[in-house]
Formats: structure tokens, sequence, C-alpha cells
């Protein structure tokens, strides 16, 4: 560990030491995105939640989703399940050079909605109780006139990526911080860089200490190193007295 990689863990865990000073922890919590099937890296993964005694918020693609995966979530109670798109397509048009999306202003908004209503049905049905109605959509995006469309749904929540605490407003909540660099291909961006970035996300919340921060994990994409820091990071959040994993049902208001 280089002294730029010490400087960083030793802001988070100053912060972290502030607040449990203070009596007031920094809420996390942890969603994991793209999940089908079992899969060893699913195993890997729910040790690491059940080990620590957190929660995880699986993200589901509700057109691939198993039967074997839904015996698996029974058996793990700390995973809650989330729908994650339909069947994770990209119907953006790369030549336009338009980021890649399923539900962005490419498609018309009723296919849009067609596909989001199969998919909550397919949840229902194959995870009942166990899938709340939050949506993830795809690549961290979609168009506002289909975000606006949600509550007509059924739809409590959703889930993004990097939106500042102060734009967040009921039922919506994103992710903040991920351990992957995808540019280039999926690889760790390396233990000074990810804590760097915890570190910068616990100082956005200084003025608003309420504002969860969010983990966000891909276990289908990670490569040993990965799974090693988050091996460390996870067991130093469960035993520090500044953090707090709340349930995710209640930090969706549900």
């Amino acid at each position: 560990m280089n002294n730029m990689t010490h400087h960083y863990r030793d802001q988070v865990l100053s912060i972290l030491d502030y607040r449990a000073e203070q009596k007031e922890p920094q809420a996390f919590w942890w969603r994991d995105d793209d999940a089908t099937r079992p899969t060893p890296a699913l195993e890997r993964l729910i040790g690491l939640s059940e080990q620590n005694g957190l929660p995880v918020a699986l993200a589901v693609i509700p057109k691939q989703a198993t039967g074997a995966l839904v015996d698996r979530v029974r058996q793990a109670p700390t995973l809650t399940v989330l729908q994650h798109g339909f069947a994770h397509k990209n119907h953006a048009n790369g030549a336009k050079g338009e980021a890649a999306s399923e539900f962005g202003k490419e498609r018309s908004l009723d296919d849009s909605l067609r596909d989001l209503r199969k998919g909550r049905n397919r949840m229902d049905g194959l995870f009942g109780a166990r899938a709340i109605p939050v949506f993830v959509p795809p690549w961290d995006r979609m168009g506002d006139a289909f975000t606006d469309k949600l509550p007509d749904a059924g739809f409590k929540g959703y889930s993004a990526f990097g939106g500042l605490p102060s734009e967040e407003t009921k039922g919506h909540l994103d992710v903040h911080w991920d351990p992957i660099s995808w540019k280039g291909g999926a690889r760790f961006c390396g233990t000074e860089k990810a804590w760097k970035k915890l570190a910068e996300e616990l100082e956005r919340r200084c003025e608003d200490r309420c504002a969860p921060l969010g983990l966000v994990t891909h276990h289908l994409a990670h490569d040993e190193d990965v799974w090693t820091f988050l091996d460390e990071l996870l067991s130093t959040l469960a035993g520090h007295p500044g953090t707090v994993f709340p349930p995710i049902r209640r930090l969706f208001g549900i």
C-alpha cells in the first residue's frame, strides 16, 4: 500500500470516526447488478454479504432470470431483489454516438412501458415479496418521459448512478461508488483510486449527513483484485461504529 493509498484510507476512517463521535453514523447501501442465475461469482457475493451481515439489493434482469436464481434468493436472507430493465438490451444507435440504454429517448414510450410492465409481472411471479417495486435502468440511464411513468406502473422508486445527494428525492436513491473502471474493458480501478473515490463521496455528505452512500458492484465482472478489495472494504465498514447499513426496503420507504 503506497503513501497516497494510506492517505485516502485514513481519510475515510477519520470521517467515519468523527461520525461515530457525533453519534451520526453514515448510512451506506449496497446494490449489485446483472444477476440472472446462480454462479460461483454470485456465491462469492452472497458470502461477503452474509459474513459481514450486510444487506444487498440484487438487481435482476427479468427476461433472463432463472428458476435456479429464485431458489438461491429464497435461501439468502440478506438479498432483496430489484428490477434491472427487462432484457438488458441496448436500443441506442451507436453510430450516432448515443450512450447505451434500454429505456432511452430512442424508443417509443409505448414500447418501453410495455417491456417495463412485462418485466415487473415476471419479477412478481418469480420472486414474490422478495422483489420490491424499485427500478434499476441498465447502464444507469433512462429517458425523462419514461422516468415520469414509473409510478403509473406501480414502482415506488428507482436507482441509477452518481446523483448528488441534494438531487435525490423520495424513492430516488442512486449509487455513487464503483470499484470497476469500465473504459476499455472492466477491471479494478486500483486500491488508491477506490479509497479516494470513497473519501470524496463521504466529503460530499458533510452538509447532508442523512444522505445514504450507495456502493455498486457487478459480481460477474469482478476479477480477483476487485474481490480482494471488497473483502477489505466491507469488513472495515461493517465493523465500524460510524457506519450503518439500513434495510433496503426502509431506504426506499417501502
